[in-house]
């Protein structure tokens, strides 16, 4: 009924290689980790294959053994929802097919004289031509953003990533409305959430969770905890097993970890700082860092970093290690070329980040301070706050304005307590606010109603 593909054109090629490894997966399970390591989450090309390849993907993160009889369920649907009747390469049914790919793999491994097909081998091959076809596509789009007069710096930083062969984009070109209906409600009926958890229940209350291609920023005066809240969104992604590039325009590497070593370690920040050190701190210390030295996070703490120089970076490190989330602090700091206009260079920084985040299926926060204009009326929070003015506000999905409220001066606690004010919000109503604190000895922000916020420490 069906027969495998053999090597010829360039698409009769993708296709033995394609069936070729997966009735190597279905035959030999035990391969789905060398192979996940080495294949780009959308390396099969073929949908009912990439349907497999999804379908095994999820029998391993639920824990399931990999089988025909796992698969099956999904891949029945995608044929009955998504293969039409009339399709000549309809199959009769999902098991039919697997069966298939099974049976004539293992029998032309075994067959007598005939050399077996490294899966390792097909695999190298594979990913070289996504690559290559990654880069054929995006040199296209760069053409078609050239003649539609795209920004400069956003052409140039996509071309040094393809040039470095750093392009991880998980975009495409077309998408019809077949495919992307298909797509939306796999995403919706999967039993797992598609992003991450703030920490902070008060914000995601307000924001949903933190998602993928998404733009976010938070703003605040100088000293009015943006940092802080930075450091905690990325302490607790962490936790949750993301990865994450911290770009400190600011600060350097040391001081940036010494806030995360006050807030793992229970240590006061300012005891930190000062080298205020005894024995049991210094046994506290020691602790955290081995706590800390697991996390998967990268800390960027070079000066006068371009837009250029953020997106290869981050594409690369999305290639190699992977990336979830990209903190930028702060967002005045970076130069943006052959812009004379404070607007216009707001405008291009913030439609730069919301395109990383797109193209590395990431999330981005971008931390920036309020304009002095806001300061000198003490106006209520608002987007036109942001100190690049109205223009950096267009971009991002969400935006967050933190202020501190004052303490009484009896009040010695390390706790301020600070509102966070929704002034953007794609997704849902703005206005809204949450009630955070922030404890200056851990140098973190939590939700003001959750009473034990550092009862636990990452990895414990």
């Amino acid at each position: 009924m069906y027969k495998f593909a053999e090597p010829g054109s360039p698409e009769q090629s993708w296709l033995w290689i394609e069936q070729r490894l997966l009735g190597a997966l279905l035959n030999r399970p035990e391969l789905y980790g060398q192979l996940k390591a080495m294949l780009p989450e959308d390396a099969f090309t073929i949908r009912i294959h990439a349907t497999i390849w999804k379908s095994v993907h999820l029998a391993v993160k639920s824990q399931k053994p990999v089988s025909i009889a796992s698969i099956v369920p999904q891949l029945q649907t995608f044929i009955d929802n998504y293969m039409p009747q009339d399709l000549e390469a309809r199959p009769v049914d999902a098991a039919t097919y697997l069966n298939f790919l099974a049976v004539t793999e293992q029998m032309e491994r075994e067959e007598v004289g005939m050399k077996a097909h490294d899966p390792m081998q097909l695999a190298t091959e594979m990913r070289e031509g996504h690559s290559r076809h990654l880069i054929s596509t995006r040199l296209d789009k760069l053409q078609a953003s050239i003649r539609e007069g795209t920004p400069l710096a956003m052409v140039e930083a996509g071309l040094r990533g393809v040039m470095e062969g750093a392009q991880t984009s998980t975009g495409n070109a077309d998408v019809n409305a077949t495919e992307a209906a298909r797509r939306t409600m796999e995403m919706l009926t999967e039993k797992q959430t598609d992003g991450f958890h703030w920490g902070m229940k008060c914000i995601e209350d307000l924001t949903g969770l933190i998602r993928r291609k998404e733009y976010s920023v938070v703003l605040a005066k100088s000293g009015g905890a943006k940092t802080a809240f930075a450091l905690s969104v990325a302490y607790n992604v962490l936790k949750q097993g993301g990865r994450v590039r911290f770009i400190t325009l600011e600060m350097g590497v040391e001081e940036l970890m010494m806030r995360f070593f006050a807030r793992e370690s229970g240590v006061p920040y300012a005891a930190i700082y000062r080298r205020d050190m005894n024995e049991v701190r210094i046994r506290e210390l020691n602790a955290a860092g081995k706590h800390l030295g697991k996390l998967p996070l990268v800390i960027d703490d070079r000066s006068f970093l371009s837009i250029d120089d953020i997106y290869a970076s981050c594409a690369r490190q999305k290639q190699t290690e992977g990336l979830d989330l990209i903190i930028v602090d702060h967002l005045s700091n970076i130069s943006v070329p052959d812009t004379t206009h404070i607007g216009k260079e707001a405008e291009k920084k913030g439609y730069a980040f919301k395109a990383m985040a797109k193209d590395l299926d990431c999330h981005v926060i971008g931390v920036s301070q309020v304009n002095q204009a806001a300061l000198a009326k003490d106006s209520s929070p608002s987007q036109s706050n942001m100190r690049d003015g109205p223009g950096g506000a267009q971009a991002p999905s969400i935006m967050i304005e933190l202020r501190k409220k004052k303490k009484d001066k009896e009040d010695d606690s390390p706790n301020h307590i600070i509102e966070a004010t929704l002034v953007k919000n794609r997704h849902g109503p703005e206005g809204e606010q949450a009630k955070l604190t922030f404890n200056t000895d851990r140098m973190a922000l939590h939700d003001s109603r959750d009473r034990s916020p550092f009862g636990d420490t990452v990895f414990e």
